[in-house]
């Protein structure tokens, strides 16, 4: 019994860490966005997460060096066509954020904004924790779909079993550009 709450007492801290963690690191990876500190804002994504999210069970299929050019290719992809277009709809535009809801393994912080005035548009980060910190490792659009499932499953799937991975990486970085 004593095991069962302390395992209790333990996974309680662990969720209002996580929920209480959620909201300051979007506003640093927002901040970061909006100033073009790129690295620093890479730095709170999970990439590699978000890498195998992509590929699903594809990823286990991949030699380590494979799996290391996907990620390098997705974190440029990210820095140079990701990034840019958050900036449109973050810069001078305030978020609104919602509560954090922890999940299983992760936390989910929904957001939405006021975009030109009356559009608005919503979204959640996922976050999981990953070398001792938050990270966002996914995001869900207003249709509540994850990004990874979406582009996963409709491009990058895709064009990995029609192309290989060496092509799909040289197509990601194509796309980067």
């Amino acid at each position: 019994m004593k095991k069962i709450l302390v395992i209790t007492v333990l996974f309680s801290f662990g969720t209002i860490w996580a929920n209480s963690a959620a909201l300051p690191t979007v506003k640093k990876l927002v901040g970061f966005i909006r100033f073009k500190k790129n690295e620093q804002a890479l730095a709170l994504i999970d990439t590699k997460t978000f890498s195998k999210n992509l590929l699903k069970s594809n990823w286990e299929k991949l030699s380590a060096e494979e799996q290391n050019d996907f990620e390098d290719a997705m974190k440029n992809y990210i820095k140079n066509k990701s990034f840019p277009q958050a900036l449109q709809y973050f810069d001078k535009i305030d978020i609104n954020y919602g509560t954090p809801k922890a999940k299983a393994s992760s936390t989910e912080l929904p957001g939405s904004i006021l975009y030109k005035g009356s559009d608005k548009i919503t979204f959640s980060w996922v976050f999981a924790e990953s070398d001792g910190k938050l990270k966002v490792t996914d995001f869900i659009d207003a249709r509540g779909k994850l990004a990874t499932e979406h582009f996963g499953s409709t491009k990058i799937i895709p064009a990995y079993e029609k192309k290989g991975i060496k092509e799909l990486i040289d197509l990601i970085k194509k796309e980067s550009k």
